[in-house]
């Protein structure tokens, strides 16, 4: 039976209002036609034809209420008062005036509503005085209760409309926000995947490239340096693809558990690693030294991934940039977090001093600057980690990046995990 009248209900909400309101009206004057002949009131007129045409004339027009309410209101009201004039005794078609002024209570100000309901009123008092036997208190009663349950009514029907408007439109207004956080996150997808190629495939290049060059240039002079360096291409090679590898595997997760998530985005890549990538860069030419001050603490996964990124990508520059110069790497473990200073002289000039002291008052020998994708994305796995990065052409010549990273980042460990292209 509930299931009927919700099913009865939803095909009646989805019929035009106008359809609605007119099939109301009929049964309105349906009702009130019945009534009339069934009812006999002393001292008032039969309820004849001309009664019919001025129900029909009472309640008809309540079929357009929702789309005129004053003028239906005006309508049905007089006609009603007509009605009385002629003697007819009250029966249903007094719900002409009432629906059409709850009407105007929806649809109408304060203002409007409380002359209309002054109107209605005085309506249901002289209807309530034309029923024989019926006491002067009783049609008071009636005429200030009825209009005012209908104003209530109204009231509420206004107030619900006017909460279903407004969550209408911040309905629009939040699908709205969730379309640009959806653009948004793709957008910082895009660039999380842009950096996590560059830090996968840039070292690895460089190295290549670099190896490349001088097995051409010593093929024939010194075919052991040139078998030499091929091996390392290979070996850079190899490396390059179980990256890339490994990114696919980041970015296409082969399950759906949460906890064999976060395994598979656990950072392999760490400081750890930092003497395989030192090596690798010495074999470039460029001279690298390592410094480590301090106790040896852990890092969180994602911050160490973030270290040996940056790392890696500022002694690539050096590769890139200053091929020939030499390096140096200081590792400074502090009370409050980690310390990282990379910095690299000029390349070597004819007759010139090769470097000089690279770690001599920093960083306020530092010219801040530079805005390569390198860089963008060195600031950016900082950012996310909580650290600070600092980097520019020192006054001596050279190149310096510095990093601070706390031991206590306030990152959480997927975003983190996302640092690293290692499953």
């Amino acid at each position: 039976m509930l299931k009927s009248l919700t099913r009865l209900g939803t095909a009646a909400a989805r019929l035009p209002v106008v359809l609605v309101d007119g099939l109301l009206a009929l049964a309105l004057l349906a009702a009130t036609t019945s009534a009339g002949h069934s009812w006999t009131v002393p001292n008032r007129h039969e309820f004849d034809l001309r009664g019919i045409v001025l129900s029909a004339a009472v309640l008809l027009p309540l079929t357009f209420r929702r789309r005129r309410p004053l003028t239906v209101l005006g309508a049905s009201s007089a006609t009603y008062a007509l009605y009385l004039a002629f003697g007819y005794a009250t029966t249903l078609d007094f719900y002409g005036p009432l629906l059409a002024f709850a009407t105007v209570s929806m649809f109408s100000r304060t203002r409007v509503t409380a002359y209309t309901c002054v109107l209605v009123a005085g309506l249901m008092f002289v209807g309530g005085l034309t029923t024989p036997g019926s006491p002067v208190i009783g049609s008071l009663f009636q005429a200030l209760l009825a209009p005012g349950l209908a104003w209530a009514l109204g009231a509420s029907i206004r107030g619900l409309s006017l909460r279903n408007q407004r969550l209408a439109e911040l309905t629009t207004q939040l699908e709205g926000a969730q379309a640009q956080i959806a653009q948004r996150a793709v957008i910082e997808e895009r660039v999380r995947i842009a950096r996590e190629l560059h830090d996968a495939a840039a070292h690895h290049i460089s190295v290549i490239g670099v190896q490349a060059e001088l097995a051409w240039y010593v093929f024939d002079s010194d075919p052991r340096q040139a078998r030499e360096s091929l091996g390392l291409i290979a070996e850079a090679s190899r490396e390059a693809v179980a990256e890339m590898r490994n990114l696919l595997t980041v970015l296409r997760p082969a399950s759906a558990d949460r906890d064999d998530m976060e395994h598979e985005y656990a950072p392999a890549l760490g400081l750890d690693r930092l003497p395989d990538l030192v090596e690798r860069v010495r074999t470039t030419g460029v001279a690298v030294e390592v410094g480590i001050e301090g106790g040896t603490r852990a890092l969180s996964p994602g911050a160490d991934a973030c270290a040996y990124r940056i790392v890696q990508e500022a002694l690539t520059n050096v590769t890139k940039h200053a091929p020939g110069a030499d390096a140096r790497v200081r590792l400074a473990y502090q009370p409050d977090g980690l310390r990282i200073s990379v910095v690299n002289g000029a390349p070597p000039r004819p007759g010139g001093p090769l470097f000089g002291d690279p770690f001599g008052a920093l960083p306020e020998q530092i010219r801040r600057g530079g805005a390569g994708l390198g860089l963008i994305g060195m600031r950016e796995r900082a950012a996310i980690c909580g650290g600070e990065l600092e980097t520019g052409p020192r006054r001596g010549g050279g190149y310096a990046v510095i990093l601070r990273l706390p031991f206590t980042p306030e990152v959480d460990a997927p975003s983190a995990a996302h640092l690293s292209s290692g499953p």
